[in-house]
């Protein structure tokens, strides 16, 4: 036993350094399925608590079909297929014409080469189990028969091997595909099967740990140290910790004994230091003038956001527990303005009025705001003043309990409103060139 522990420290340290590297793409990547789908309770009042999304019920229909012997577990909720936001243009918007084409074309062609239906394919679950570890995600909801040779029936379900090598298999059981080492693939059919009790049933703890670190999260990922398999001694002691990306930002949390959970703070303090100092020997170069303007700007950017950053992610101990939280301020967008995807128009609610800024309405030069815009035409005769009457409110409304919703996810866009300013912008060049003329 005692010689067999160094290979299992080994095997934890490879399985947590790749499941890092993976939790911090999926991490990059919900973070900008945040930006461009919608959420729920986006409508409620500037300002004001956002209604709670909760977590979909597909979620805990994987996690039944989970192995009772997983030690880590994470999901991916969206609010809305992959497969609708690329075909209705998330970032981009799409005409309908264009947006029908497009899904046409892309389900023909999925479906020649792959023979699947990934139009609904919105959860996914997966799970580390062991030891020996074993990995694998499950998906949902997938369609269709997937066109490879080689297929065996197993507990109710198909299963390929893809990878002999490295022993990777994808199996299909009803809506759910499951892909991962062959061992865990066949584990979840066997969970299906009711042949293998669930994580449900058999790691209750780590079930409820996730479910009260991730409601409503769009992406979570928790796991709690198996006894049959410890932990280096400088962290032998944590036993859970938790990462989630919701509405409001990323949130991680680790418990464990007082031993352990001091030394991880004094790494963190230590990481954050040697990461400052590095960053403001790059600013002092800046100013100091000793490297070329480009890298001097970036230096001084870049320290900005580090200084902030590091401040805000610093982690906090209450008792046993270390917690560090990240507000991107995602639940909020839509609660402040509410836009159009009509470039005529860019509405924003101001004690419940609304001021609208049109093509025939240019901010004012002299005396300029950025929400409440004026109107402004320049004198008729040489010489006379330049006047900045009064803006005139295109509505007037009382004020309400919910601010006004944004309509789609194209419709808040980046793009959209770029294109909105760019056509203001166009408009009123074209307008002072004529008048010159």
């Amino acid at each position: 036993a005692g010689q067999s522990l160094p290979g299992q420290g080994d095997d934890m340290r490879t399985t947590t350094t790749t499941m890092t590297r993976k939790t911090t793409g999926l991490c990059a990547a919900a973070v900008l399925a945040l930006t461009c789908c919608k959420h729920d309770g986006a409508g409620t009042a500037s300002g004001g608590p956002q209604a709670a999304r909760a977590t979909s019920p597909a979620i805990a229909e994987l996690l039944a079909a989970v192995p009772g012997d997983a030690a880590a577990l994470g999901f991916i909720d969206l609010t809305e297929a992959p497969w609708s936001m690329i075909t209705g243009g998330a970032l981009v918007p799409l005409d309908e014409s264009t947006h029908q084409a497009l899904d046409k074309e892309l389900r023909e062609y999925v479906d020649r080469y792959l023979g699947l239906d990934l139009s609904k394919l919105q959860f996914a679950v997966g799970f580390v189990s062991g030891p020996p570890l074993h990995t694998a995600v499950l998906l949902k909801t997938v369609g269709g028969t997937p066109k490879l040779p080689g297929a065996s029936d197993y507990e109710g379900g198909k299963v390929w091997l893809v990878d002999p090598e490295r022993h990777l298999s994808l199996a299909i059981h009803a809506d759910v595909v499951v892909f991962g080492e062959d061992a865990a693939v066949r584990e979840v059919l066997e969970t299906q099967a009711g042949k293998r009790k669930a994580v449900t049933a058999d790691n209750k703890a780590l079930v409820d740990w996730l479910r009260a670190q991730s409601s409503g999260a769009v992406l979570a990922f928790a796991a709690a140290r198996p006894k049959a398999l410890p932990l280096p001694p400088p962290i032998a002691g944590l036993e859970r910790f938790a990462v989630t990306v919701g509405g409001r930002g990323i949130t991680a949390v680790v418990d464990g004994d007082d031993p352990s959970i001091s030394a991880l703070l004094a790494q963190s303090d230590q990481a954050f230091a040697t990461m400052l100092a590095q960053v403001d020997k790059a600013h002092a170069a800046a100013q100091a003038g000793t490297v070329n303007p480009l890298e001097g700007a970036m230096a001084i950017i870049g320290a900005a956001y580090a200084r902030s950053y590091a401040t805000r992610l610093k982690p906090r101990r209450t008792g046993n527990r270390l917690s560090a939280s990240l507000d991107l301020g995602l639940a909020a967008t839509g609660s402040t303005f509410a836009t159009s995807t009509d470039p005529e128009s860019w509405e924003s609610p101001r004690a419940g009025r609304g001021l609208r800024l049109s093509s025939r309405s240019t901010p004012c030069p002299l005396r300029s705001s950025p929400i409440a815009p004026r109107r402004w035409s320049p004198g008729r005769r040489r010489g006379r003043r330049r006047r900045c009457p009064r803006p005139t409110p295109i509505a007037r409304s009382r004020p309400t309990a919910s601010a006004p919703t944004i309509p789609s996810a194209t419709s808040r866009s980046a793009s959209t409103l770029a294109a909105a300013w760019a056509a203001c912008c166009a408009r009123s060049t074209a307008g002072s060139a004529a008048r010159s003329r």
